[in-house]
């Protein structure tokens, strides 16, 4: 297995979200770094299954925020969304199989301290289950559109954390989240087995 992220960088092409946090040169920097790791994993040739995970929101939902495209700050477009097709056409084109993983549910409170708290029968006023609320979640219907023209399918952690208004955030006595919308390590393995993702890769 090889692993090639850069944090708060979007795997899409030629596109980053500028922002306060990150110095002026970041954007080009994230830019470059997507354009290197596509190029190397397509020149892998023991590489077949490229595993495509992220929080997506900044650069294919509008919320009102700017991206970094073609060398300067612009208003929000629909770059990002081209950027992610180019990038899973590229890996097609080398004879990979790209498979999208959309990011889990978000709550709005920290879900990991809910469930250490509980667990430890500590005082809180977290909600009682430490259950995120089950919202609609438009980057994935984003990411679902690209996987319908590109071919290429998207696994949905939602369609295994939620119910109809609820999504679970622990299982047993395994936290499957440690802060409001980052799954923990047991959360990964938890999430990855029950998609049966390495049963469908195997399928393709």
């Amino acid at each position: 297995m090889v692993q090639l992220t850069k944090s708060a960088c979007a795997p899409v092409k030629g596109v980053a979200q500028p922002g306060p946090d990150h110095p002026s040169s970041w954007p080009r920097d994230c830019i470059s770094f997507n354009d290197s790791a596509a190029a190397a994993i397509a020149a892998m040739p023991s590489v077949r299954y490229v595993i495509i995970s992220s929080p997506f929101g900044r650069v294919l939902h509008d919320e009102g925020q700017s991206l970094f495209v073609d060398g300067k700050v612009q208003r929000f477009s629909d770059a990002g969304r081209q950027g992610l097709v180019e990038v899973l056409q590229t890996l097609i084109d080398a004879g990979k199989v790209p498979v999208i993983i959309a990011p889990p549910p978000r709550g709005e409170f920290d879900a990991g301290r809910c469930n250490e708290r509980q667990m430890e029968f500590r005082p809180s006023f977290f909600p009682a289950e430490c259950s995120i609320s089950n919202q609609p979640r438009p980057v994935t219907d984003i990411l679902n559109t690209i996987g319908r023209q590109t071919g290429v399918t998207v696994f949905d952690p939602a369609t295994v954390l939620c119910e109809r208004v609820a999504c679970r955030t622990r299982s047993g006595d395994a936290i499957l989240y440690y802060d409001a919308g980052h799954v923990t390590e047991v959360g990964a393995r938890y999430v990855m087995e029950a998609l049966e993702v390495r049963r469908a890769m195997d399928l393709q």
